[in-house]
Parts: C-alpha cells; sequence; structure tokens
C-alpha cells in the first residue's frame, strides 16, 4: 500500500464531517505504518517506518487547517511518532503539545506473557474474534467491551465543550477492532483488518454521541456502552 494511500478514506470522512458543519470532532486512528521484530518481547518497542513517518506527515496536511488539531496518542512510540507528525504536517497555527492517554493504551492487557501467548495461538484474526466474545479470563486481558467503553468515554470527555477543534487520538489496531465492532457493528471477519491510518470519528449531534468511519454512517453509540468497571476505573 502506498504511502499517499494511508488514511485517506479516513481524511475523507473529516474533511465531508466539516463540509456539514460538524467543527468538535475526536478521531479514534490507528498509528502509521512501523517496523516489525521476530522477537515478541520488542515489540512494545517498534517504532515507524520511512513510509509510516511520511505518511503522517501526508495525513495531517490531508486534514486541512480550517480545525485547530489536537493530538494525544497512546504511550507506546509509534502513536507518540504519528500524532507528533501529523499535527506537525496539519500546519495548525497553535502550537499544541501532544498529550499521553491511558485510555488510548493497551490499558486492558493485565498479563501481557498470557495475553501474547494467545495471540500467537489464535493468530489475529481468531485472538480478536474471542476477546470481542469474552472468552479470555479477565485477569489476562479485560472484555473488549470494557475497552470500547473507556475509549468512548475518553472522546465523550473531549466533546464536553462547543470549542471548534479536531483531537486526533492515536492508538493502536485492537482498539479500533472493539470500537469498529462494537459502536459501529463491523465485525473485522466481514469488513476487514484495521489498516495503518484508520480511524472512527466522534461527534455529538441532538445530544447523542455519533461514530462514524469511510465504512458506515453515522449512528449513535449505544448508551450501554459508555458504562463499565474499567472506564469508571480508568476515568475516576
Amino acid at each position: 500500500m502506498g504511502e499517499e494511500v494511508l488514511g485517506q478514506a479516513t481524511a475523507k470522512v473529516v474533511q465531508r464531517l466539516q463540509e456539514e458543519g460538524v467543527t468538535n470532532l475526536v478521531l479514534l486512528m490507528r498509528h502509521s505504518a512501523r517496523h516489525y521484530s521476530g522477537d515478541p518481547r520488542l515489540e512494545p518497542f517498534m517504532g515507524l517506518t520511512d513510509t509510516g513517518k511520511q505518511a503522517s506527515i501526508a495525513f495531517g496536511r490531508s486534514l486541512g487547517a480550517d480545525l485547530p488539531v489536537t493530538p494525544c496518542s497512546s504511550y507506546i512510540g509509534r502513536c507518540i511518532e504519528t500524532a507528533y507528525l501529523l499535527q506537525r504536517g496539519s500546519g495548525c497555527s497553535e502550537e499544541r503539545l501532544n498529550s499521553l492517554e491511558e485510555a488510548l493504551s493497551p490499558f486492558y492487557v493485565k498479563d501481557f506473557q498470557r495475553t501474547l501467548e494467545l495471540a500467537l495461538k489464535y493468530e489475529l484474526s481468531g485472538f480478536i474474534r474471542r476477546w470481542l466474545d469474552g472468552d479470555f479470563p479477565e485477569e489476562v486481558i479485560a472484555p473488549a467491551s470494557e475497552a470500547a467503553s473507556v475509549m468512548l468515554r475518553f472522546a465523550q470527555g473531549h466533546l464536553d465543550g462547543d470549542s471548534p477543534g479536531l483531537t486526533v487520538a492515536v492508538t493502536h489496531d485492537w482498539n479500533l477492532f472493539a470500537i469498529k465492532e462494537l459502536a459501529l457493528k463491523l465485525p473485522h471477519e466481514t469488513w476487514g483488518k484495521v489498516a495503518y491510518l484508520e480511524g472512527v470519528l466522534l461527534f455529538r449531534k441532538g445530544g447523542r454521541l455519533m461514530a462514524v468511519n469511510h465504512q458506515r454512517e453515522p449512528v449513535a453509540v449505544d448508551s450501554a456502552l459508555l458504562t463499565s468497571r474499567e472506564a469508571a476505573a480508568v476515568h475516576g
């Protein structure tokens, strides 16, 4: 996939919402193209490739300069890189520094070693399906519904004010799998993997939290997804 393609479907959704008069948005988005290692222990330290860096800047440019862009990210390095570079590319005249957010991290992983073993055993698609279906012990990994709740509560909090702006929240594909299936009803077996720089937009309409991406028109987020034990713990 060429660098000019990464994130463009998501950028078009951002542009369309702005044209429709939506001026307060949160974009939950996967980081850009990254390096990989054969050693699973190095997984948290794999940063962006040169293509990924260039694509992050290009994505920022595609957002336009109409809304101030505020970056935030998971505390994993590739997310920090993506957030910094896209904000730089956006040409935003205001200096808005990236903030690290637990709600965008793999906070739901309680036992890294056992989670890694499960991910290797079932491979990505099988692992994500079992996680979404609640098949894993909670002491290993919290339910996907709780992970989605935390992220949606995070987005909702950033939409509380009326000031125009686009919060770009850079996270991981696992996080987006949960949001896509539980908020947008887009199972990955039908709709595919989460691509680099792919995201879900959240905004308010008529007092409701709305979600949309390049594969689905805006839908109201089920209120049940906005409450969970995990969300209360992270935001308490």
